[in-house]
């Protein structure tokens, strides 16, 4: 057997299908990142980055130094107008009469409690807010909002001003050296913590600096207009190489992502398992003006009780594998289905996450069937890596 760790060349989503064949769309940088020798494939229409020759070392420059990574393919909905607050409040799940310049996740339900999309809101000003979808549900969120808020007739639009922005996200124990260097803004975190943003000049352009991110890591973001995004790429990057960093791809996020224990719209929650099922009831206020859509259906679960729980999952044995599907056992009794199962490269343990029965505990030993035999486990807390988010909020 070999001493190599993790068992085989990982990279990639685990479990999760590739988007389909759409028409390509490009950042205002591909060709910057081509001749980088990045591996593209298509996310949602996206031209984006995989990696750039070797996955696991760009996740592991992310967790040591700092990565540069192309989110262009996320989703950007503008939603402005007079009624623009109370919209916001009737589609999301959370209280978006935040302060300006703060960030809110969320979720966008249907009717039975389902969960359509997940997003992170940002407030702009008293009537502006700027959502960031995930990269799947762009389309579906934006006519969501859209459909909404014309059947609710408020004065208020939704405009999918995607392909006008540039987005790059910094993610690692250095990216704030990288920021520094780029701007004349005070980025500490007194001035910028977490769920935050400012406007800001970059690399001398104006723009919109966050912080929030997907790696587990202390995280920025750069939202430029995309006319200026090859411009601070380039500049970004020659900054992210002086601090020991380079450019990391969308394996390398996805690998720290699901280390830390992040979770994933249409995999942990969708239509069929709330935002309650799938671990984030953290994202609902019950008491805040306006009723959102779905919460009835939410109170009637929280009041009747879960069907499902998500909660991680570790095996004992860091060589084994289980698959999507593959079912769980305590004391004898079937007691959930692995959703995915992957090696949290810097932990070098083998980890995943599972749809559970509600009343299931961290800490259990489990027997997971596979193709290839029974493995054992311990049910585990959904963060790994991280757990009191100590360098997120640094």
């Amino acid at each position: 057997m070999s001493d190599t760790w993790p068992p085989s060349k990982w990279g990639g989503h685990p479990n999760i299908p590739r988007p389909p064949d759409l028409p390509q769309g490009k950042p205002a940088f591909y060709y910057s990142q081509k001749e980088l020798g990045a591996v593209f494939g298509r996310r949602s229409g996206w031209e984006q980055p995989y990696h750039y020759g070797d996955p696991i070392a760009e996740h592991h420059i992310i967790r040591n130094h700092v990565g540069l990574i192309d989110c262009n393919s996320i989703g950007n909905i503008w939603i402005e107008g007079k009624e623009a607050l109370q919209a916001v409040q009737r589609l999301y799940t959370a209280d978006m009469d935040c302060p300006i310049g703060k960030g809110v996740f969320c979720c966008l339900c249907d009717e039975n409690g389902g969960a359509v999309d997940d997003a992170i809101i940002w407030r702009l000003a008293a009537d502006t807010w700027l959502t960031m979808s995930t990269t799947a549900g762009r389309q579906k969120h934006h006519n969501w909002v859209k459909e909404h808020i014309k059947a609710w007739d408020l004065a208020a639009v939704a405009l999918d001003i995607t392909d006008g922005l540039s987005y790059l996200q910094l993610g690692g124990p250095r990216s704030r050296d990288v920021v520094e260097m780029l701007t004349d803004a005070d980025v500490s975190n007194q001035a910028l913590p977490f769920l935050s943003l400012m406007p800001a000049t970059i690399a001398g352009v104006e723009g919109y600096i966050t912080r929030a991110g997907f790696t587990g890591e202390l995280c920025f973001e750069f939202y430029v207009g995309t006319q200026y995004g090859e411009w601070v790429w380039n500049k970004t990057l020659a900054a992210v190489k002086a601090c020991g960093g380079g450019p990391t791809g969308i394996d390398a996020l996805v690998t720290c992502a699901f280390e830390k224990g992040f979770t994933v719209n249409n995999l942990d929650y969708n239509a069929e398992k709330s935002p309650l099922e799938g671990g984030i009831g953290f994202t609902v206020d019950w008491d805040k003006p306006y009723n959102f859509i779905g919460k009835e259906a939410l109170i009637h679960q929280k009041k009747n009780g879960l069907r499902k729980r998500n909660l991680g999952f570790r095996l004992d044995d860091k060589w084994a594998t289980a698959e999507r599907g593959d079912r769980i056992f305590h004391d004898g009794e079937e007691v959930g289905h692995v959703l995915w199962c992957m090696p949290a490269l810097t932990l070098e343990i083998m980890i995943g996450r599972a749809e559970f029965v509600p009343d299931i505990k961290v800490g259990l030993p489990i027997t997971i069937q596979t193709k290839k035999g029974d493995i054992s486990g311990l049910t585990h807390s959904r963060y790994f890596y991280d757990p009191n988010h100590e360098r997120l909020h640094s």
